[in-house]
């Protein structure tokens, strides 16, 4: 999981009971600059980014009918700002 500077702390109390403590056994890393780092995964890793929305989106496909690349990286947003 990677995460901006500026992004909640997945290990606080309220995350850690939330996730029902999985937030422990996953890597987590932090990102001075997000977009730069996203660029860099696609770049170098060749992964395809793939965003989450939670509304009718008029470009978007729906969950069920998507199709996972086989290197891809999703994109979700959070509740924090």
């Amino acid at each position: 999981v990677l995460l901006p500077d500026d992004g909640a702390d997945p290990l606080s109390r309220r995350c850690l009971r939330q996730s029902m403590g999985s937030a422990l056994s996953i890597c987590i890393a932090r990102s001075g600059n997000l977009l730069n780092d996203l660029a860099q995964l696609r770049a170098v890793c060749n992964l395809q980014l793939i965003a989450a929305v939670a509304d009718d989106c008029q470009n978007g496909v729906a969950l069920h009918q998507f199709v996972w690349p086989a290197r891809s990286a999703l994109i979700m947003g959070n509740e924090y700002s």
